[in-house]
């Protein structure tokens, strides 16, 4: 007596099961390495203290920004990738698509204001800020 789970591991073949167990160990590891990355960012700033956020305290509210957006797209990116349901459910993986879209323009706003409101910390920054927003 076969199990059916069993069979239908067989008849996927050798070749096909090697990039399904693939796919599915990357994939959780970048689900867990982007866990463990939001908790770390967000585990600093979670108290609203000058000396937790240093350079940032006076540009916080860009800095929230910038981390909201960049969550969302994380949180919805692994979503997007570790389940089966866009295609049964192609309307909300549509949608969700669009809310990525929109999580990752929200953190660019958010990393443009916090560049652009930089202090420069030499008077060679003035001439080369590219090089300076770099360093």
């Amino acid at each position: 007596m076969q199990l059916s789970g069993m069979s239908s591991i067989r008849s996927l073949g050798p070749s096909r099961l090697f990039w399904r167990v693939g796919s599915a160990i990357v994939l959780l590891a970048l689900g867990i390495i982007g866990i463990d990355f939001l908790l770390t960012v967000y585990g600093k700033y979670h108290q609203l203290d000058p000396a937790a956020y240093t350079m940032f305290w006076v540009r916080r509210g860009w800095l929230w920004t910038h981390l909201a957006g960049g969550a969302l797209t994380i949180i919805l990116g692994l979503i997007q990738f570790l389940t089966q349901w866009p295609r049964a459910y192609s309307r909300l993986h549509r949608w969700t698509g669009r809310v990525y879209i929109t999580g990752m323009l929200i953190a660019c706003v958010g990393a443009t204001g916090l560049i652009a409101l930089r202090r420069h910390r030499s008077p060679s920054a003035q001439h080369s800020p590219p090089l300076h927003w770099c360093g």
